[in-house]
């Protein structure tokens, strides 16, 4: 009898882990919907006030403030992507999820992935909507901030101010993270 409870013990915690990480691969995908969302929406207010406000200070701000959340989008982008990536293929895996879910999830992919259009096969909505969408806002907000010329004109410090909010904003974030979560190690899955 010890045995059997034992065995169902082994199993439960087995549904669980497999439970666990579907979840997380689920939670993954909704937390890139919910982030291109404020994402997208955030930058156009910021690019609608950038365009009507009439003080070139002003919108020197609203353009620098575009470009950081840009920037911070776009580096939360890239890791988003590599952690979207790596849960992908943990899901795949029959030690997580099980011989007979690996094995239709592997063909699923695979099904996809060769059936598709090569009209549209390129096309990915993660790196699309976490790297490539903000990447051109930042290359936007560089333009509209009149960045090359500024570093042209190198008596100009915009792409000074520009540069340093860029750090400094990098900079700020990895403080705080430390400073909410002490040093990122295997123990914290924080994002």
């Amino acid at each position: 009898m010890t045995e059997q409870a034992t065995k169902t013990t082994k199993d439960e915690i087995g549904a669980s882990k497999t439970r666990m990480i579907f979840d997380l691969f689920l939670h993954e995908d909704d937390r890139i919907s919910q982030r291109t969302d404020w994402f997208l929406i955030s930058h156009a207010i910021l690019f609608e006030a950038f365009a009507s406000v009439a003080k070139d200070h002003h919108r020197f701000a609203i353009g620098l403030f575009g470009l950081v959340v840009g920037w911070l989008w776009l580096m939360n982008g890239l890791r988003q992507q590599w952690s979207s990536k790596q849960l992908g293929e943990r899901i795949e895996t029959a030690d997580v999820m099980g011989a007979d879910i690996s094995h239709e999830l592997r063909q699923l992919f695979e099904r996809r992935r060769k059936k598709m259009s090569r009209l549209y096969q390129w096309a990915s909505a993660v790196p699309t909507f976490t790297v490539t969408i903000p990447l051109a806002c930042v290359i936007t907000w560089v333009v509209l901030l009149d960045v090359p010329q500024s570093v042209m004109r190198f008596y100009d410090h915009g792409w000074i101010v520009a540069a340093l909010a860029l750090a400094g904003a990098s900079v700020l974030t990895i403080l705080i993270g430390r400073w909410l979560f002490g040093s990122f190690n295997k123990r914290h899955a924080v994002d």
